[in-house]
C-alpha cells in the first residue's frame, strides 16, 4: 500500500475510523460524537458540557460498519439467529449447533465475546453467495 509498516500501529485504526466517520460522506456524525467514539478528549470546557449520548455513538457505529448512509438500508438490523428461549430440546439443540459452528469458524475467545461471534456467523451465512 506504499506505507512503512513501522508507522502503522493501534492508533492508526482509531485515526482511520475517525477520518472515515467524519469525512466519508456528506452526511457524517458530529465531530463531538466521533471524538467520543474513538476515545479522544474534547478539551477542558467541551468535556464539561458535551457528554456521551447513545444516539450519536450508534450513528457513528453504523457509519463505521460501512452501512450506506444515504440508503434505507442504513436503518436495517443485521442478521441474527432467532430461536425460542423456552428450554425445549429443539431450542437447546439449535443453540448448541450454533455454538459449535462459532467455535469452528472463529478463534477461541472469552465467554463475553460469544454474542458478537454469533452475530458474525449469522452475518457470514446471510451474505454468502450460494
Amino acid at each position: 500500500m506504499g506505507h512503512d509498516p513501522a508507522f502503522i500501529g493501534v492508533h492508526s485504526i482509531r485515526k482511520g475510523a475517525a477520518t472515515y466517520a467524519s469525512s466519508g460522506s456528506t452526511c457524517c456524525p458530529s465531530g463531538a460524537a466521533v471524538n467520543l467514539r474513538v476515545g479522544w478528549t474534547l478539551g477542558n470546557v467541551q468535556d464539561k458540557y458535551i457528554w456521551y449520548e447513545a444516539a450519536g455513538d450508534q450513528f457513528c457505529g453504523r457509519v463505521l460498519s460501512g452501512l450506506p448512509v444515504n440508503s434505507y438500508k442504513f436503518a436495517s438490523v443485521g442478521p441474527r439467529f432467532i430461536f425460542d428461549d423456552d428450554g425445549s430440546v429443539d431450542s437447546v439443540n439449535l443453540q448448541n449447533q450454533i455454538r459449535s459452528c462459532v467455535q469452528l469458524c472463529f478463534m477461541p475467545s472469552t465467554r463475553n465475546f460469544d454474542s458478537i461471534l454469533t452475530h458474525g456467523l449469522a452475518s457470514l451465512i446471510c451474505h454468502r453467495d450460494f
